[in-house]
């Protein structure tokens, strides 16, 4: 959906394919040697890179505050002196 309305294009689109195969071919890997009942392990670098992924995703980034103050009258466009 994000590709279809353009959300994400160029680069960042070929790098999400790029991911989700990966992610694809892995799991398929990891199934197919689960038959053959061979063992590969995660190393304790992937467990501490998917928890930072997982915990970046959530929060939401952070926005430099804003020097003055926003006021009603700065949202509507309204003239200040007019309402005195």
């Amino acid at each position: 959906m994000l590709a279809a309305d353009e959300t994400i294009k160029g680069w960042s689109l070929w790098a999400a394919i790029v991911i989700l195969c990966r992610e694809i071919l892995v799991s398929g890997l990891r199934e197919y040697l689960a038959e053959l009942r061979v063992s590969v392990p995660v190393t304790r670098l992937a467990k501490w890179k998917t928890s930072v992924q997982l915990c970046r995703d959530r929060v939401p980034p952070c926005r430099p505050r804003r020097a003055t103050r926003s006021y009603p009258c700065d949202r509507k466009r309204i003239d200040p002196r007019r309402h005195l």
